[in-house]
């Protein structure tokens, strides 16, 4: 057991190093934390197909919106200000999203497979599978794994953004968020009473993102209190929300995203903690566990009714299989998205005849964390054996 809870802290601690040594600038580790919290939710929130207790859970995709609007503008308004290209940021942005995109669509497209093979009244025909296969690819079918459709409205946010950042004062940020939270507003009209429509995620990232951008911009004017948010205390909070008897729609929006605006500005003060490294881990996670947990759950639990498994409880069943989902999702950060990231990071720069210099300080920190990853793999390995071998 000491064993196991030591590997486990090198891996945290190896989570914060890796956060620390990818940037010069200050990182927000409760952010990371809160997002890998938003996470697990949305893996609930699925597991019980939006009826269980996270029954409010979704709100955690406008969450990710503004957290992603406040850390790519951090990362990248001074740059665009400056005259990065264009083609250059969303080149930046694919490297980062695309890998888990491309993993996330096989994963469901082999699920899909499968399912067309051994199942006679499946709902997708052969070329239906192919067809729908190449769009999942590019974001623009979302059968074969649900949670690409904010994904692409992510993408779609950060052209526009790229396009027009020079121009995105405050108060026109302020009149595009505003924009989104009225069209929520009047959502159930506007949608038919259906919350999930799809031509409303156009307001979800317009207030959204357009919403951590404005956040930046007044931190950066120091227009932002400086609070120190606590993790566990704004963990807790988030949760509560996802799990509120009512479902949060409509005009009840407004509060919601002012409170989860609210946790963004407390975790953007939060000061250095023990928790620091768990909310890493938690951040290095929480894309990879959004990416795939849709497949990973549902092959899963196809897999149990196939051994034929009687499920008399369904809660240990979906226990064992977000757990499964984590394992997985560690995995595909740590022995694929790292990787893949590093080597198209360092194909990039060795294409750019004047690498910008946080790409030159990126390819370094690829070496140096490929340095320490043996290096920790190989004390676990020690730390393993001598677990087993100790009586």
């Amino acid at each position: 057991m000491l064993a196991d809870q030591n590997i486990c802290r090198g891996i945290a601690d190896e989570a914060l190093a890796d956060q620390r040594v990818l940037s010069s600038k200050t990182h927000f580790e409760v952010l990371d934390g809160l997002r890998g919290v938003a996470a697990i939710a949305v893996m609930l929130f699925h597991s019980y197909d939006g009826q269980g207790l996270f029954h409010n859970a979704d709100l955690a995709v406008d969450l990710f919106f503004l957290l992603s609007g406040f850390v790519i503008a951090y990362s990248n308004d001074d740059r665009l200000q400056g005259g990065m290209p264009v083609t250059r940021f969303l080149l930046r942005r694919l490297i980062r999203l695309y890998p888990m995109i491309l993993l996330g669509g096989l994963f469901g497209i082999a699920f899909a497979i499968v399912q067309r093979e051994t199942n006679v009244v499946y709902l997708y025909s052969s070329g239906q599978i192919v067809l729908y296969g190449c769009l999942t690819l590019v974001l623009l079918f979302y059968g074969f794994n649900l949670p690409f459709w904010s994904l692409f409205f992510e993408l779609i946010a950060n052209v526009f953004y790229s396009l027009f950042a020079k121009h995105l004062t405050a108060p026109i940020l302020a009149l595009v968020v505003l924009f989104g939270l009225l069209t929520i507003g009047l959502g159930g009209p506007l949608s038919w009473g259906n919350k999930y429509f799809f031509a409303l995620g156009i307001a979800r990232v317009a207030a959204g993102f357009f919403g951590g951008v404005l956040l930046y911009k007044l931190w950066k004017q120091g227009h932002l209190p400086s609070l120190n948010g606590n993790f566990t205390i704004l963990s807790a909070v988030l949760i509560a929300l996802f799990v509120l008897p009512w479902e949060i729609w409509g005009w009840l929006f407004l509060p919601a995203f002012a409170l989860m605006a609210a946790l963004i500005v407390f975790g953007i003060g939060a000061r250095a903690s023990r928790l620091d490294k768990y909310c890493a881990l938690l951040g290095q996670i929480s894309y990879p566990l959004y990416a795939l947990h849709w497949p990973t759950l549902y092959a899963l639990v196809e897999f149990e009714k196939r051994l034929g498994l009687k499920i008399d409880h369904y809660n240990f069943v979906v226990a064992a299989n977000c757990f499964a989902a984590l394992i997985i999702a560690y995995l595909a950060m740590r022995f694929y998205e790292t990787p893949v990231r590093f080597y198209l990071v360092r194909s990039l720069t060795a294409m750019s005849p004047r690498p910008l210099k946080a790409t030159s300080a990126f390819q370094a920190a690829a070496w140096r964390m490929e340095v320490r990853s043996r290096s920790v793999a190989a004390r676990s390995t020690s730390k393993l054996s001598g677990s087993i071998t100790t009586p």
